[in-house]
């Protein structure tokens, strides 16, 4: 399944929603989260932002968690992000940091 998520806390929440009851029906997702403002921006109550980093490692530990379809194996997941994103490197080194596992 491809998802989308938007930059706000409603749409990151259904995210999560969603992909659980993928996850728990046994099947994988992939989305891509370049919608989601970088973490060096400000929020409207004046501190700054989590960033996809933050809200993709929340996601992958849930993924962690839900086995997929109830058996043993953890869930299938691809999570991108634009090249172009002020993110990308956190993004890149976390993706690495994760392989090494």
């Amino acid at each position: 399944f491809i998802l989308a998520v938007d930059d706000s806390m409603e749409s990151i929440l259904d995210w999560y929603k969603e992909e659980g009851m993928i996850f728990k029906g046994g099947s994988g997702a992939g989305l891509n989260l370049s919608r989601i403002r970088s973490s060096r921006e400000t929020v409207s109550g004046g501190g700054t932002a989590s960033g996809p980093v933050s809200f993709m490692r929340g996601a992958d530990a849930s993924a962690g968690t839900i086995k997929s379809g109830g058996a043993t194996r953890r869930a299938a997941k691809m999570v991108v992000l634009d090249v172009d994103h002020p993110d990308v490197e956190d993004f890149i080194a976390t993706k690495v940091k994760e392989e090494e596992k």
